[in-house]
């Protein structure tokens, strides 16, 4: 086996263990949620769930903190795929950052060009 075929394999575990990790769901922690994106706090807000600094985050659901704040199973499912959507956004703009840019490696050779 090449180099190649061995590191394809472990790429896709990685992408697998990624989906998994960012996958929230109605039993996901509201404190938990929002350390992994910060930016959950506009959706939560946005819907009425004004606890982001109060300490029952820390031990609440999304779902208990939805519940207790008067939202319908239908609200909390469309929040919990916003905030899945938001997490899915986020990490294709992770990504992108990740990634050397084409452009920056032809400067880069132009420039070891220049200086040779």
């Amino acid at each position: 086996m090449n180099k190649n075929s061995k590191a394809k394999p472990k790429l896709k575990i990685k992408q697998k263990e990624a989906k998994k990790i960012a996958k929230i769901t109605k039993d996901s922690n509201l404190a938990e949620t929002i350390q992994r994106n910060p930016k959950s706090v506009e959706v939560f807000l946005k819907n009425g769930l004004h606890c982001i600094g109060c300490a029952v985050a820390h031990f609440e659901t999304i779902n208990e903190g939805a519940t207790a704040h008067g939202l319908t199973d239908e609200q909390i499912e469309r929040m919990v795929e916003e905030l899945n959507n938001l997490q899915k956004s986020n990490s294709k703009k992770e990504n992108k950052k990740s990634k050397p840019s084409a452009k920056k490696d032809v400067h880069e050779e132009n420039f070891k060009t220049w200086r040779t």
